[in-house]
């Protein structure tokens, strides 16, 4: 379908084949949708008119940060791809508030600020990921147990309905709007702006390593950290053992952190260990505690997240990964039926394995089982190879069947 009758745009409409060839992807290759035309948006209004010529036309639309959608969510097949990158302002405001376009990086937010003093009080652990896609989709930090999901600290959007109206909400002004669009998935308006709570940020945090042999020890004491204020930082895995006497068993570990701020040098000395000890957690064995500057905690997955993105350029696959929300008493049972079907896992050994404090989770779209405490099963990356249809099927099929288990919530 050809494009006739266009607006004129401030930004670039590009219609030839590389770029849409360029856009057609997203992150884990497990769809492809070629677009008929990309917008780079040099304003506002020219999201707006796009909106309105597609409203009018009847054409697809969609929005695509960094591209880190997993299923296509951010393609637009046939219809016009919004590349929200090229809307990138970030301002300080000396109320001690980000004001971010919603296609600049988190690190465009977060660099300005920590040179304040300030940060958001959650954060996800790649700062590479634009403002506008984690907060379509939620947002998890390891300090959510707190201060609940990343769309929890805006303060205000603004927004392009899909008829091209631009609108500013907050949850006292168009608060239906507000909250059917954070975490939305960009299905009920096209975020532009956001004003983004800041906190006095830390000086240095201090983490360690609490490991488990045991799954009931582990969910038990997980489940209690998250609903205590102890510890800053909270973050669980489960990882295989892949050789040794104990191949094919399952270990758990906690990563618990204490943030410290100018002044409270002393307090170093009361280690994260020493305070699980007195909460009475049941671990196995620990690493020793690890200090580092704010900055540099900030930055923890950097390097493993350029590695991966450099792999997926040198070794295109395909990555048809889940994750699953399950309630904390359905937790148990399901972790089981991994470590018993080891083929669904493919050949991933190591995961994710978070708890949530549901209750501190505020945003409705951004959607928990209804228990206080929640178990997210991180599933990836699951790899298959670009070229082999029959074992992305048997991914999917998988896939599908785990989704359909009883008591799961599956976000995507």
């Amino acid at each position: 379908m050809p494009l006739a009758n266009l607006p004129a745009f401030d930004g670039a409409l590009l219609t030839d084949d590389a770029t849409r060839k360029e856009f057609s992807i997203d992150l884990c290759r497990n769809v492809e949708r070629v677009p008929l035309a990309v917008l780079k948006p040099k304003s506002v209004s020219d999201v707006m008119k796009a909106l309105r010529y597609a409203n009018e036309t009847g054409l697809k639309v969609s929005v695509r940060g960094q591209g880190h959608s997993r299923w296509g969510q951010t393609l637009a097949a046939d219809g016009i791809l919004i590349d929200s990158s090229t809307l990138n302002a970030v301002a300080i405001s000396d109320a001690g508030v980000a004001e971010a376009q919603t296609g600049a990086y988190w690190a465009d937010v977060v660099t300005p600020a920590l040179q304040r003093g300030l940060v958001p009080p959650t954060l996800g652990t790649c700062l590479k990921l634009s403002v506008g896609g984690i907060l379509n989709v939620g947002g998890y930090s390891n300090s959510s147990h707190l201060h609940g999901g990343i769309v929890d600290q805006v303060l205000e959007l603004e927004v392009v309905t899909g008829d091209g109206r631009l609108i500013e909400c907050s949850p006292r002004r168009n608060g239906e709007l507000f909250d059917m669009t954070l975490g939305g998935m960009g299905n009920i308006a096209m975020m532009t702006r956001a004003k983004i709570r800041l906190m006095p940020a830390p000086e240095a945090v201090v983490r360690q390593d609490l490991f488990y042999d045991d799954l009931a020890a582990f969910l038990r004491d997980a489940a209690a950290l998250v609903r205590s204020d102890i510890f800053d930082h909270v973050n669980s895995r489960a990882t295989k053992h892949v050789g040794g006497p104990n191949a094919g068993r399952w270990v758990y570990s906690l990563n618990i952190g204490k943030f410290y701020h100018r002044g409270t040098e002393p307090e170093w000395t009361i280690l994260p260990e020493a305070q699980a000890r007195q909460m009475g957690l049941g671990y196995s064995f620990r690493s020793e505690p690890q200090l580092a500057t704010f900055a540099s905690y900030l930055q923890r997955e950097a390097g493993k997240n350029s590695a991966d993105l450099i792999s997926r350029r040198v070794n295109p696959r395909r990555e048809p990964s889940i994750t699953m929300i399950f309630p904390a008493s359905a937790t148990q049972e399901f972790m089981e039926s991994l470590a018993a079907n080891p083929a669904d896992m493919g050949a991933l050994a190591d995961f994710q394995f978070n708890a949530y404090n549901v209750r501190a989770h505020r945003r409705p779209l951004y959607m928990f089982p209804n228990e206080d405490v929640a178990f997210g099963f991180w599933l990836y990356p699951r790899n298959v190879p670009l070229d082999d249809a029959a074992g992305l099927e048997r991914a999917l099929a998988t896939n599908e069947r785990m989704r359909s288990e009883e008591h799961t919530s599956e976000l995507q």
